[in-house]
This record gives structure tokens, sequence and C-alpha cells, in this order.
């Protein structure tokens, strides 16, 4: 019996990991939350537009530095069909929002309370990222610096770099 409880708590805790991910229409959707509590459902398939989801928390030091130098490259999506998420890891909305604020980042904020997503898309520590392109992920872990983001964000179809280096 104790066997068949561990079994079932197994398959559940693999379920619950993958809940944050379901088909809608034909294209992959990721959900996380928005700061008001409601649910932010992104579209992540082959006819989706370009999304960033950035993972990071209050508690990570090198989160704190990168925040503002991306808050600042992100200006090049303004007018661009790229979208752009700061995802917080497992913290309450009113905590991320007031560290956003105290350093002036505007960025989209969204939550990620369990950890599901980033545990699912980028499982290698804070920061890390998840560049959605033509229903393609790439991944990269650890901070960036201004020009690495101008890359990563010209690759994805934003403004302020060349537009021919791709996302690895």
């Amino acid at each position: 019996m104790e066997r068949r409880a561990a079994v079932l708590s197994a398959i559940l805790a693999c379920v619950a990991a993958h809940a944050s991910f379901a088909r809608a229409d034909g294209a992959d959707t990721i959900s996380l939350q928005a700061p008001d509590g409601a649910a932010l459902v992104l579209a992540v398939g082959p006819d989706a537009p370009p999304l960033l989801l950035h993972f990071w928390a209050t508690w990570c030091p090198d989160c704190a530095a990168e925040l503002p130098r991306l808050d600042a490259r992100l200006a090049a999506c303004d007018g661009t069909p790229v979208r752009a998420y700061l995802v917080n890891v497992g913290e309450p909305a009113a905590a991320a929002q007031a560290f956003l604020a105290a350093r002036g980042v505007r960025a989209p904020l969204a939550l990620d309370p369990s950890g599901a997503v980033w545990r699912r898309l980028a499982p290698q520590g804070l920061p890390a990222n998840a560049f959605f392109r033509e229903g393609e992920l790439h991944r990269a872990a650890g901070a960036l610096d201004a020009d690495a983001w101008a890359r990563r964000l010209a690759a994805l179809g934003c403004r302020g770099a060349s537009p021919d280096e791709a996302v690895r």
C-alpha cells in the first residue's frame, strides 16, 4: 500500500510540474500569473510572436544587477511583435513589484509562484532566460551584459542590434 501511495505521489508531482503547459488551438501555451492574480496564458507555438521569459528572484544578486540592463534594452522591442516578461520565481507579487520599482524597472512582470515553469524551461539557476521564436525554445543561463542582450533581442526581432545575430 505504501508503494502504491509513493507511485501515485510521484505521478501527481509530474503532472503538477507539467501543468503549466497546455495545447490551445494547436499552439503550445505557457501559463503564468499576472501581478493582480489573473492567469497569464502565453502562446509559444510556431505561429506565435517571439517571446522572452526572464526568470529572476529578489534574493539573487546577479538578477538585481541584470534587471536594469535588460529593462533598458527592452525599449528596442517597442513597436515590434516581441513579447517580454520578467518572471519572478516563487515570491509574492508585492515583493517583486517593490523590488522592480526600487530599481526603476518598468518591463512587464509575470509570476511563477510554484517555480514549475522555471524548472521546466530554465532549471539552471537564476537569472535564466527562455527565448521562443517560431515555436523553438532557446535557453540562456546566468546574467547577460548589455551587448549580449542587444544581440539576443535583435535575434527575436527587436531593434538595436544586428538582426543576423541568432539566438544561441
